[in-house]
């Protein structure tokens, strides 16, 4: 019982209403998965709540996350270090593009501030969107983590912070000049994500979403030693973040993933627990009931020679966690005995399997052997990982930039960058649930 299976996946339409049901898997327990049971999905409406084949809102999911909502109020913040001005000299249109699709998401009009060493007065708008290479004076040097703390801070006042920069995480020049051949932005990123993080822990009300753009690069690239090479007619990577509240960041991924959007590269949203909650597994025969402690109760007629299978509908969750790579990295399954401590089970006694029951709902089914789970409590454990697009895309030594194509695709120090967010991330587990068997 250890492989690990996937239907073909179709793409799910985007944020499909969040769940006002689970789903729960029933089959025949009697027969091993991976040798063709089939987990069936079963729909709850009111009527049907008291029944045993019904698996209900109230006994498999503690809290309806809120509603993604648009915000009303906005700031947008733009990095004008030198190393943003070649996006200003291609004649790209896509970047201003993409701007102008943020500066009115918000329902008023949003506020405008530039940001180099330290942070401007308001800009006008007309300012902003006829910016070219010459119309402003671009900043000698930036900090991006000095950025990120303004956006925090403004979210006092703001329901969303927005920030268009180049991505890169470095130090100030005098901290590059002052380290061993001038190595600061190698040898001191983890510490600078640390500051990140430290910026973003504790905000347990505030989400993030990092979302990358393409567009065209004609100017000056600084290197991690502050280096410059001259870059004309490429195309380069660009990010824009937002800061706020997760129904109003929620909001944002919702018209990317839905193709409301300009068309974006790839995004990763942080502190998305509310969505996580949305996601829980049930079971289709015997009794259910909520223990004191949250967790779920089956009552039923579990045979100790068949299968248990649960099932959950995932369609909520970001597409690269909708997977079975995901799910077989990361699932990690325990059971527990009343004072005792957790028991890890080996993947020879269960399997897991995702379906596409429809274009808009996506359904992950465990099954596990019976005789594992009699008298017992089982704690369904997935841990979170950040995209894999953010590894691929983060170059740790740009100094062959111009000599290698293939790093004009990507952004230094990059992973650095997003490990910093992962300060907003409140728990460990993407899905951390308990189900207790009677």
């Amino acid at each position: 019982m250890n492989s690990l299976k996937i239907s073909k996946v179709a793409s799910a339409p985007l944020f499909a209403c969040m769940i006002c049901c689970a789903a729960a898997c029933g089959g025949n327990r009697g027969q091993s998965p991976s040798g063709g049971s089939k987990c069936e999905c079963v729909e709850c409406t009111d009527e049907d709540c008291d029944k045993d084949s019904c698996t209900c809102m109230e006994n498999t999911v503690s809290s309806r996350p809120e509603s993604p909502e648009r915000p009303e109020s906005s700031i947008f913040l733009m990095d004008i270090s030198k190393s943003m001005k070649g996006y200003f000299g291609s004649g790209d249109s896509r970047l201003l593009g993409v701007v102008n699709s943020y500066l009115n998401l918000a329902v008023s009009e949003p506020a405008i501030h530039w940001f180099g060493e330290s942070e401007t007065n308001g800009v006008a708008r007309t300012d902003f969107v006829n910016i070219t290479q010459s119309s402003i004076d671009w900043s000698n040097e930036s900090d991006i983590r000095a950025m990120l703390q303004s956006m925090v801070e403004h979210t006092n006042d703001y329901d969303i912070s927005f920030l268009l920069t180049d991505g890169i995480l470095s130090g100030s020049n005098e901290q590059i000049r002052n380290s061993n051949e001038r190595k600061f932005n190698i040898e001191k990123r983890e510490w600078m994500a640390g500051e990140i993080r430290n910026i973003f822990e504790g905000k347990d009300t505030l989400s993030a979403i990092l979302i990358r753009y393409i567009a065209g690069f004609n100017g000056t690239y600084s290197c991690y030693n502050n280096d410059s090479k001259l870059l004309n007619k490429y195309e380069r990577p660009y990010y824009i973040v937002a800061v706020g509240k997760w129904k109003y960041v929620k909001y944002i991924e919702e018209h990317l993933r839905s193709g409301k959007s300009k068309p974006y590269d790839f995004y990763a949203m942080f502190g998305d627990e509310q969505t996580y909650k949305g996601v829980r597994f049930s079971y289709r025969d015997g009794v259910r009931k909520m223990d004191a402690d949250g967790s779920l109760v089956i009552k039923g007629d579990v045979r100790r020679d068949g299968d248990v299978v649960l099932s959950a509908d995932i369609t909520v969750l970001p597409d690269y966690m909708r997977t079975a790579e995901y799910w077989k990295k990361h699932l990690r399954l325990y059971v527990q005995e009343e004072n005792h401590p957790e028991k890890e089970l080996m993947p020879d006694v269960f399997s897991v399997s995702i379906d596409t029951v429809s274009s808009s709902k996506i359904v992950c089914c465990l099954s596990v052997r019976a005789s594992s789970l009699l008298g017992r409590a089982l704690v369904v454990k997935v841990g979170y990982e950040s995209p894999s697009w953010i590894e691929e895309c983060t170059d740790y030594d740009d100094l062959d930039i111009r000599s290698n194509p293939r790093k004009m695709n990507m952004t230094f120090n990059l992973k650095y960058l997003a490990e910093g967010f992962k300060g907003l991330q409140n728990e460990e587990y993407v899905i951390y649930q308990t189900i207790k068997f009677k």
